[in-house]
């Protein structure tokens, strides 16, 4: 991307806080919302409409493979999902923002998020401790980010949910 592009969003989940990131998002210079997803069609075009322009649709998947982003935002409150969706959306080469549903939530719908992202994140590891660019782990022809803005990533990724979870204070095993 160079510098006079705006970033690309994409955003799945069009309740509250998905309405909330529409605004946020239109309303942010060199940031623009390219499509909204949500299994409800009323309200993935009602959230869209927040940024004119923005596509609209039913299916989080279609839209990745048909519309590439720079980032993805996962704004649906459901665990399984939201696992699913930010798995698609980093293959596709887009980062990923997850708005806290799978970090607050807890228990086996946790557990089975932990295991699916903590499994992608270690599998994409180097033997030096550095990671893998998105052309490297899955052959796409992306921008690829240098090896310390990687590993820096995703080291965040996994030490801020280790640390402090959960975020409601309730009590994990």
């Amino acid at each position: 991307m160079n510098s006079s592009s705006a970033i690309k969003v994409g955003l799945v989940g069009a309740g509250c806080m998905g309405r909330g990131i529409a605004f946020q998002v239109n309303s942010t210079p060199g940031m623009s919302l390219s499509w909204v997803a949500d299994l409800d069609p009323a309200a993935a075009s009602e959230t869209a409409a927040l940024a004119p322009g923005a596509q609209h649709h039913t299916d989080c998947h279609h839209l990745l493979k048909n519309d590439p982003i720079d980032v993805f935002v996962e704004a649906t409150n459901s665990i399984g999902p939201a696992a699913e969706y930010c798995l698609a959306a980093i293959h596709s080469g887009a980062h990923c923002v997850l708005m806290n549903a799978e970090v607050d939530h807890g228990g086996k719908e946790w557990e089975s998020y932990n295991k699916l992202f903590r499994d992608q994140v270690l599998n994409n590891q180097n033997k030096d401790g550095t990671y893998k660019s998105v052309t490297e782990s899955h052959g796409l022809n992306k921008v690829s980010f240098s090896e310390h803005y990687r590993t820096c990533l995703a080291t965040l990724m996994l030490e801020t949910y280790y640390r402090f979870l959960p975020g409601t204070g309730a009590k994990t095993n």
